[in-house]
């Protein structure tokens, strides 16, 4: 679940939920900033998000903001999307291999389990 630029996960079926970390690039350490504090800065709303394969997520929104979610928990912005400067809005993998992004006139497709996407031409 994604909450004003935040992902909000469970670990206990929805009983309680805490704020997700981000990291500046994939393999980063996750940052230490906590929601509401006077330090957080400004991030973009996220649209949607997919968790697939067990272990792992995409989440998609404004400003063709794409985070993947990472081996230590974060979620770093994935550098295999193609810089699109244009809101995705919905993220789905219909297995641990395939997979769409789309939104505002652009589709983009993964057959690898988002190693590499293609945009696709209608």
């Amino acid at each position: 679940m994604a909450l004003e630029g935040w992902v909000v996960q469970t670990d206990d079926g929805g009983k309680s939920w805490q704020f997700a970390h981000q990291s500046d690039k994939p393999g980063a350490a996750p940052d230490t900033l906590v929601p509401g504090a006077a330090q957080i800065p400004a991030r973009d709303p996220l649209f949607s998000i997919d968790l697939f394969a067990g272990d792992q997520g995409i989440t998609t929104g404004l400003t063709g903001t794409v985070l993947r979610l990472q081996p230590n928990g974060a979620w770093a912005h994935d550098p295999s999307v193609p810089a699109i400067p244009f809101p995705f809005s919905q993220v789905r993998f219909f297995d641990a291999q395939h997979g769409w992004i789309v939104g505002y006139g652009t589709i983009l497709y993964t057959e690898d389990g988002g190693k590499t996407w293609r945009q696709c031409q209608g």
